[in-house]
């Protein structure tokens, strides 16, 4: 039994218990899944149905997009912040306020413009499943099979 979730990810995904559930719910309903909690799983997710027009952007999308990019950046270990790394990136390079969407609106800063459109936002989650396409295949088709089998 654990509360961390690092732990667990940990444990279950490097096969060290051979039975580990995730309970969701209150004592008295729960539900027991043998799955990994992997925020990041979750965020890609968010990212691939607003970048495939199956859902709306809704306001934790542009937290979705910094987390994929700064656990990706993270694994890459060759920028020491998200704004460098998006700036070498040729996905990205073609729209300005990428960065200021994911930055801003990630954080929850006040602002005092015009919030981004949900065409904006598409295009940001199509810019990023693009750039995970490009440079990490696997997670794009683990994501889709995940929602075939009825995994996420």
């Amino acid at each position: 039994m654990t509360h961390n979730t690092d732990f667990f990810n940990l444990i279950t995904s490097g096969r060290i218990v051979t039975d580990a559930f995730h309970i969701r719910g209150s004592r008295a309903n729960y539900t027991a899944e043998k799955t990994q909690i992997l925020p990041y799983d979750h965020h890609l997710y968010d990212i691939i149905c607003v970048a495939d027009e199956k859902q709306k952007p809704t306001h934790t999308t542009p937290n979705s997009i910094r987390h994929v990019l700064e656990t990706i950046m993270f694994f890459e270990s060759s920028f020491d912040t998200i704004g460098k790394f998006i700036k070498d990136k040729k996905e990205f390079e073609l729209d300005p306020s990428f960065y200021q969407v994911i930055e801003d609106l990630s954080h929850g800063r006040v602002r005092t413009g015009l919030g981004t459109t949900d065409e904006s936002m598409i295009r940001y989650c199509k810019m990023v499943k693009t750039f995970v396409e490009n440079n990490y295949p696997g997670q794009i088709k683990t994501i889709e099979k995940e929602l075939k089998n009825g995994q996420l």
